[in-house]
């Protein structure tokens, strides 16, 4: 993913109470807890090493050693405790929380678990006070959930924010997450033959269909795995269609991503609709099909622009 100064400075004020809390964690532990590459974490430790108080003699500074891929701090200064939730990560945690306190309703154990986790982030930031607006959406979330464990259909309204306009959809739900404090429900579109990503919030009406073969034809249908590049303009790619992807690393100017999809149709139009944005990898057919398009489409408006 993309790393701006902000989410260094950040992880760097996280790393040290970490360190303190795991003494002899390695390089590599830290770089899978933190999401980042070993590299990342080692420039990290180098860039914390000359950080301090003012004066920043070395008796000021933050004195950490990271040998043979072990890190251990000596003197941390004033990074001894972690930092608090700022109020738009409190507000998303318990979000996500009352999201999941919705989708078991009538499990007491996992409801009180889920309580207890939110009075305690509760308390960390006393001063601020999260209210749920429960919006019609939110009903849906026990139909959607009892649809994904019996395998069957939904029969939903959606607003399309895209095209502006209310449809009526069949689908067969598959998974529900949370990202940047919205529910969004991942289905397969049976007409379309692919995935979509649907937001909760803009699910007019829902109800539960008959149960139907789609879910053994999509267990029939093979998946493909597409290697591509994302530009950092285009990053917004990524965060749409996270359910589909398996793996992504950062790269010099973007992100290399892995996906696996049903239809080639789909990311084909994926790569035309973002171009130059993502560049094509594998597989080699897909490539070279995204180079001809490409070279085509440059003839194409080259030959308009001398006519």
């Amino acid at each position: 993913m993309v790393n701006p100064t902000s989410n260094r400075a950040l992880r760097a004020m996280d790393l040290i109470p970490y360190v303190l809390e795991n003494p002899g964690v390695s390089t590599t532990e830290l770089a899978q807890y933190f999401s980042v590459s070993v590299k990342q974490i080692e420039e990290d430790l180098s860039l914390i090493f000359m950080c301090g108080l003012p004066g920043y003699t070395p008796y000021d500074l933050i004195d950490l050693v990271f040998e043979d891929g072990v890190v251990s701090v000596i003197d941390p200064q004033v990074l001894t405790k972690p930092r608090n939730f700022s109020k738009t990560e409190h507000v998303a945690v318990v979000l996500g929380l009352e999201i999941l306190k919705s989708l078991i309703p009538d499990n007491p154990d996992y409801q009180a678990r889920v309580l207890q986790v939110l009075s305690k982030i509760n308390k960390s930031i006393p001063n601020v006070e999260v209210i749920i607006k429960k919006e019609k959406s939110f009903q849906y979330f026990e139909s959607i959930n009892q649809a994904i464990k019996l395998k069957q259909n939904l029969k939903i309204v959606y607003n399309s924010e895209s095209k502006d306009e209310q449809k009526a959809r069949s689908i067969a739900p598959l998974r529900m997450y949370l990202q940047n404090a919205q529910a969004y429900l991942v289905a397969y579109d049976p007409v379309a033959r692919i995935e979509k990503v649907f937001k909760l919030s803009n699910i007019i009406s829902c109800e539960i269909g008959e149960n139907s073969d789609t879910f053994s034809s999509m267990a029939e249908e093979e998946l493909v795995k597409v290697e591509i590049v994302v530009d950092e303009k285009h990053l917004f790619f990524v965060e749409r269609n996270s359910s589909i992807i398996v793996a992504q690393e950062q790269i010099a100017g973007g992100i290399k991503v892995i996906l696996k999809v049903r239809s080639m149709d789909w990311i084909k139009r994926a790569v035309v609709s973002n171009a130059p944005g993502i560049q094509v990898i594998s597989p080699p057919e897909l490539a070279s099909w995204a180079r001809e398009t490409a070279s085509k489409m440059i003839s194409f408006y080259a030959k308009t622009a001398l006519d």
